[in-house]
């Protein structure tokens, strides 16, 4: 099966699996459509993370393969938060999120440049000459954001990075993602252990089984494209929460 359009990707038929742990991830497929917003649950320790490594070509299957649309053969871009914000703490905000333009060759002004255009995006206009160890840690995952968004990323990577964060940061940044979202049009997936979190942020949630890894759920979240912080408590909301907390419980025991 092929996939087009900017962006796109598809996970077809994919295996891996690890010295002392064995087979993490069983024939798992699927087509990611360009632009889409998509959650991946799962149980801890089923292969979340490792299939996030295989989109950012950090990991390579053992079978199946990880297929990209590319427009002229060039390189898909993609762009890597982690659940740290895994910041150089001997670097300035603007200086940490100016770095990986500088690691492709570009100059130091151009770079600058973006980068402040990156953290004015996520909010952070006024930190740009800060330090890591200044920030809160809700700061310090704005510049993580910013410091991927800055080679502006068709496919933009997640690993649970708001996980260790406190509800009201958490909740905020959840609509600061989704809304840079939709400014940016990226193909976004994000992975999460919270079925509240992934429903509000996401417009697709793929729903894991327990190691090894199979596709027990792929759902559309039928919510508007604009969701205020209200849409939390409201009833479409909540029915939504319980088919995708259905099929997360599922994948416990699966």
């Amino acid at each position: 099966m092929s996939v087009s359009g900017l962006g796109a990707l598809e996970f077809h038929e994919i295996r891996r699996s690890f010295a002392g742990t064995g087979l993490v991830i069983d024939g798992v497929s699927a087509t990611i459509a360009p632009g889409e917003f998509v959650a991946i649950l799962g149980p801890s320790g089923c292969g979340k993370s490792t299939l996030l490594r295989l989109a950012a070509g950090l990991d390579h299957a053992q079978g199946g393969e990880v297929r990209f649309a590319q427009a002229n053969d060039e390189p898909l871009a993609r762009g890597f938060v982690f659940q740290e914000a895994h910041l150089l703490p001997w670097l300035s905000v603007l200086d940490n999120v100016a770095l990986p333009l500088e690691l492709l060759g570009c100059a130091k002004n151009t770079a600058l440049g973006r980068a402040r255009q990156a953290l004015d995006q996520v909010g952070l206009s006024e930190a740009l000459a800060r330090y890591p160890a200044e920030l809160s840690g809700g700061m310090r995952m704005r510049v993580s954001v910013a410091r991927a968004l800055v080679t502006e990323p068709q496919l933009l990577l997640l690993d649970e990075p708001f996980a260790a964060l406190d509800e009201d940061t958490r909740h905020r940044l959840q609509e600061e993602l989704r809304s840079l979202w939709s400014r940016r049009s990226m193909t976004v997936l994000f992975v999460t252990h919270s079925v509240s979190e992934a429903v509000f942020v996401a417009d697709r949630a793929l729903v894991l089984s327990t190691r090894p890894a199979r596709v027990l759920a792929d759902h559309r979240i039928r919510l508007p494209l604009d969701r205020p912080s209200q849409i939390r408590t409201e009833p479409e909301f909540i029915a939504e929460m319980k088919v995708v907390s259905a099929a997360f419980h599922k994948g416990r025991t699966a």
